[in-house]
């Protein structure tokens, strides 16, 4: 798992997040697992996160690893995340620009996350910079809503997601 996380802050790192807050930030950053999952291959977790904002966003992206895969919505749109390679290493994040969907107001981050062997977890940063220079960091926590169960339109800002518990942090 250390590992696991020093390849996560060296990715970080790499591509332009490099200064002491973004390290602090990258650090708070959790495997997120869900709960209800079935300790069996090939299942799929689904989470959620709901983010408040009341000021212009100049830019924001969220960074990281979906293991083995899966795929990353902002506001119900599927974002195709941009390969980061890391020089030496086996693993590889994904940035997502979320900039152009963010809106004043209620927003919702959405994975879907697919593994081979057991459950899909996922480990992200996001960060969100304000026009006004403000920077606020996100990162994968017990923060996050979790669950195995398929719903439809789990990803869109509507979805009732109370019924979903908490995320497992997992390192």
């Amino acid at each position: 798992m250390k590992k696991l996380s020093a390849i996560f802050l060296t990715g970080l790192l790499t591509f332009g997040i490099c200064c002491q807050a973004a390290a602090t930030a990258a650090s708070k950053a959790k495997w997120l697992w869900c709960n209800d999952a079935p300790n069996a291959d090939n299942t799929k977790c689904f989470y959620r996160y709901t983010l408040n904002i009341y000021k212009p966003v100049k830019s924001a992206e969220f960074v990281g690893y979906m293991d083995d895969g899966g795929r990353f919505f902002c506001n119900g749109k599927h974002l195709l995340g941009t390969r980061i390679n890391e020089p030496k290493k086996p693993v590889r994040a994904l940035k997502y620009n979320i900039a152009p969907l963010l809106k004043q107001g209620k927003n919702v981050i959405a994975l879907q996350v697919n593994n081979a062997r057991y459950t899909g977890g996922a480990c992200m940063l996001g960060k969100i910079v304000y026009q006004d220079g403000k920077v606020e960091y996100i990162y994968t926590d017990k923060g996050w809503k979790a669950t195995s169960k398929v719903y439809k339109n789990f990803t869109q800002i509507k979805f009732d997601d109370s019924a979903w518990a908490p995320a497992l942090e997992f390192g």
